[in-house]
């Protein structure tokens, strides 16, 4: 019985408690601060580097990119809170360091594995990412590396 009574009294406090609105009160209309209109792109709507993008293309290689890359193509994965970018030769893999401010980019010395690779499709691409100083994203699915205005090399995004 007392059980019984206990929930009937914590019952009746709720609903009471439900019950009585509090009394909101309204700032008058001349203590409302009025913020000018913003054009803010949600950082959700911009493109990102992070992630996986596997090389699409790559000037001036005399070299078609299948011939160069017979097995696999190059890649990179990007690692923005460590401002890092690490990824594959195909035959090597590699980290450094990435300085990304606005459009530009630099990569630094690459730290690498040594296994020694056949052909020229390791020293095309490094050479080419030693001369890459700004970057575009496409569509949020296309990195576009590029020396000053210059396309260098092509990346499709990869899913994991």
């Amino acid at each position: 019985m007392k059980t019984l009574l206990s929930v009937l009294i914590f019952s009746a406090i709720l609903l009471i408690a439900c019950n009585n609105p509090k009394e909101e009160k309204e700032a008058p209309p001349s203590e409302v601060p009025v913020a000018e209109p913003v054009n803010i792109v949600p950082a959700s709507a911009m493109p990102s580097l992070a992630g996986l993008w596997e090389l699409s293309s790559i000037s001036d290689s005399k070299v078609n990119l299948a011939k160069l890359y017979p097995g696999q193509k190059p890649n990179l994965n990007f690692d923005l809170q460590g401002r890092a970018v690490r990824g594959s030769t195909t035959c090597n893999r590699f980290s450094c360091q990435v300085k990304i401010e606005g459009e530009k980019m630099n990569f630094g010395d690459p730290a690498m594995t040594k296994v020694a690779c056949p052909g020229d499709g390791e020293k095309v691409f490094l050479e080419a990412l030693k001369t890459i100083n700004s970057y575009s994203i496409i569509d949020s699915n296309f990195l576009l590396l590029r020396a000053d205005s210059v396309e260098i090399m092509r990346f499709s995004r990869k899913m994991k």
